[in-house]
């Protein structure tokens, strides 16, 4: 049984907190975090995978029932993202949104980037981890179409 409130880890447009006091009424920012062997990815829209090595930054939000509602709209849960539960380093599990498809890769709008990059100054996060994953968006990006595979 989860008992609420507690821990949300936000790594993309959440990290803004005038945005989440729009969707969570609620929700607290009570600081961040440095995820290892994650990375921030863009799928037109923030996601995070696996990666050895790397990590990924994350404001952390204590979040209630009527939050984590709210946020399941929002993230499109849960057919867009599912829910998973990660450890950080003292023991404490911490619920991050992660993407059901993974196969493509593509930058984001610069009006979504700039919110996130409001959430980075809201949280004091690195902003080279943000950059970073922009420019890998450009380099690998991948376009569907409904005739072909992944180009």
């Amino acid at each position: 049984m989860q008992y609420l409130p507690f821990l949300y880890g936000a790594y993309g447009s959440n990290l803004n907190k005038a945005q989440m006091r729009i969707r969570c009424e609620t929700a607290e920012p009570v600081g961040m975090m440095l995820l290892p062997d994650y990375r921030l990815t863009f799928r037109g829209v923030a996601d995070i995978e696996r990666s050895k090595g790397d990590e990924v930054a994350l404001g952390l939000w204590n979040i209630t029932q009527k939050d984590l509602e709210h946020l399941d709209v929002y993230e499109g849960f849960p057919h867009l993202y599912r829910r998973e539960h990660v450890v950080i380093h003292n023991g404490l599990p911490v619920m991050v949104y992660i993407m059901q498809s993974q196969e493509t890769v593509y930058a984001p709008t610069q009006h979504y980037l700039s919110t996130i990059r409001d959430g980075f100054e809201d949280f004091e996060l690195d902003n080279n981890l943000l950059v970073q994953a922009v420019k890998r968006s450009y380099t690998l990006e991948t376009v569907y179409t409904p005739q072909s595979k992944v180009i």
